[in-house]
């Protein structure tokens, strides 16, 4: 059963979110929308970055609104390249976290 994962009404995307050059070159290089996902994924964050490893529900949240696709292989790929850490096991559902690098000032 999913979860019921909401996106927020709110959410402070860092000025120089857009210049992260790591972000543009695995856009081009991949072809999967990393920025774009990684975009939807600060929406369902909490405030320290945590979010429900949960694909399904997180483009339901997102309702297509910024993710049209399985975000599965963008999620991958941020996390081979540390964009998301600390993928586990919390309260009985798998969580990660968006490196802080990418979600604050």
């Amino acid at each position: 059963m999913e979860s019921a994962m909401k996106a927020k009404r709110k959410v402070q995307i860092p000025l120089r979110f857009f210049h992260f050059p790591e972000l543009f070159y695995l856009n081009r290089d991949t072809k999967l929308p990393v920025r774009l996902t990684l975009l939807g994924l600060l929406y369902v964050a909490d405030e320290d970055g945590w979010f429900e490893w949960n694909p399904p529900a997180i483009q339901k949240a997102l309702d297509g609104f910024l993710i049209h696709e399985d975000p599965t292989p963008s999620m991958e790929v941020m996390v081979m390249e540390n964009i998301i850490t600390d993928v586990q096991k919390r309260n009985g559902k798998t969580q990660a976290r968006i490196a802080e690098k990418y979600r604050s000032e």
